[in-house]
């Protein structure tokens, strides 16, 4: 029963007419935890949001979906936590982590934390009862497809724990690592440089982490699986593909070779200015480069592309006061693209 002081407060909705999300009103509570949200439309719904400003060690977070602006008291309830500690298949403090929860019995995940360099994790803003907890490496993705309707198997990694439990402990396969040091370029940049793995099934993907420019590592490597290697965003626009990487783990020593580009030319609207313009493209063995457009001249260049094959190329926009605009269109590596810029239509 005691005011909350510092909570922060946030709005958001389909207001304005626009049917896009937006944030009209965003404050703190003050010594007395009141606070007055102006300018919202009457009879508009929103879903309103409060956040203790201890980013829920002690006060569960508040969310309300579908309500309208009205004088009311919000009671937040106690928060719960749960800490541990997440080891790898050899018992040493496993980084690198995330441990994603959902309340037991429940098929959504609702939240996540991240693991320190110790592996010692700290999961906060929770309710009373048990939960479910699961390991994930950041650098990689499991993405078995199922059919409608099927069950997902059982997950042995998951651990089950009540809110408040401490010396919680996950034990994670983070699997082989296997190092790649690249011939004849390097990156150009961390904003553009990527390094994929993807297993022939592609029922696994691997994220590379940079060690230099020349050097990036992929933990999580499955013995005996295949994998095709993809890393572009290299220096004078170079790429590296090849096509079976065994999964062994250890060091690989890859050639990189100068690769294709695709430009365009962006039909942009009359008289609408654009804080940034997008442009992404993949094909159909998985492979996806990136690259800002100029939004001065309208034009674009992906690089690093592999000789043949054909592209996919997206190009999404946003203006100063938060309108959507996207273009797409398909091509060969070499082609030279005209893609018009229209306003998103909203969802409906």
């Amino acid at each position: 029963g005691k005011p909350v002081v510092g909570a922060w407060v946030m709005v958001s909705g389909s207001g304005q007419g626009n049917n896009r999300s937006f944030s009209p009103n965003q404050n703190m509570t003050g010594s007395d935890g009141t606070l007055t949200l102006r300018g919202l439309t009457p009879g508009e719904t929103f879903t309103l949001r409060v956040n203790p400003s201890d980013g829920g060690k002690t006060l569960k977070s508040y969310v309300k979906e579908k309500w309208t602006p009205l004088d009311e008291v919000i009671q937040l309830k106690q928060a719960f936590r749960i800490q541990g500690t997440v080891v790898d298949q050899d018992g040493k403090p496993a980084s690198g982590v995330s441990i994603r929860h959902r309340k037991a019995g429940t098929e959504k995940w609702t939240g996540w934390a991240r693991a320190a360099k110790d592996g010692t994790f700290t999961v906060n803003d929770l309710e009373a009862g048990a939960y479910e907890l699961k390991p994930q490496s950041m650098n990689r993705t499991m993405a078995r497809p199922r059919a409608p309707g099927e069950a997902p198997p059982p997950d042995p990694s998951i651990v089950k724990a009540r809110a408040g439990a401490t010396g919680v402990k996950i034990k994670v396969d983070l699997g082989l690592r296997l190092t790649v040091t690249i011939r004849g370029s390097q990156s150009s940049g961390r904003g553009r440089r990527r390094a994929v793995m993807r297993s022939a099934d592609s029922r696994s993907q691997l994220q590379g982490t940079w060690i230099d420019r020349k050097t990036v590592q992929f933990q999580g490597v499955d013995a005996g699986t295949q994998y095709g290697l993809w890393i572009t965003g290299l220096d004078d626009g170079k790429f590296v593909f090849v096509e079976s990487v065994n999964g062994e783990g250890g060091k690989l020593s890859v050639d990189a070779e100068a690769g294709g580009v695709i430009d365009g030319t962006l039909k942009l609207p009359p008289g609408v200015t654009f804080q940034y313009l997008f442009v992404s493209g993949y094909n159909e063995l998985g492979m996806d480069v990136s690259a800002q457009a100029d939004m001065k001249s309208g034009t674009f260049r992906l690089e690093g592309l592999p000789h043949g094959g054909t592209w996919t190329v997206n190009v999404q926009g946003q203006t100063s006061d938060r309108k959507q605009y996207a273009g797409t269109a398909k091509g060969s590596t070499g082609a030279n693209l005209s893609i018009e810029i229209k306003l998103k239509e909203p969802k409906r």
